[in-house]
């Protein structure tokens, strides 16, 4: 493995984490709204 390639492959796995991160919280903030509606209701 070259210091390039190794660079590359954080690269990709950090964006992964982000993605991951922001579906979780996305997925967190919409279970609170339907909490909410459901508390309206």
């Amino acid at each position: 493995m070259n210091g390039a390639g190794a660079g590359k492959g954080r690269r990709i796995s950090n964006e992964r984490a982000y993605i991951y991160v922001f579906c979780y919280m996305l997925d967190y903030i919409g279970s609170r709204v339907d909490y909410m509606f459901d508390l309206c209701n």
